[in-house]
């Protein structure tokens, strides 16, 4: 093995950023679906109250 190669092996962290990177928009996604029907009922609650206002 070359010396430029055995730097280049060393030295090369896209495989290891790309890992991160795909571990924290897991975590994002799990957060999000967690969270989603929360949100989802309080905009529920939030439109029937509005719509309970104006008389629809």
């Amino acid at each position: 093995m070359s010396n430029h190669t055995r730097h280049t092996v060393v030295t090369d962290h896209a495989g290891q950023t790309m890992a991160e990177y795909s571990v924290l928009l897991s975590a994002i996604a799990l957060v999000v679906a967690v969270a989603f029907p929360a949100v989802g009922s309080a905009i529920g609650g939030l439109y029937s109250a509005v719509a309970r206002v104006f008389g629809a």
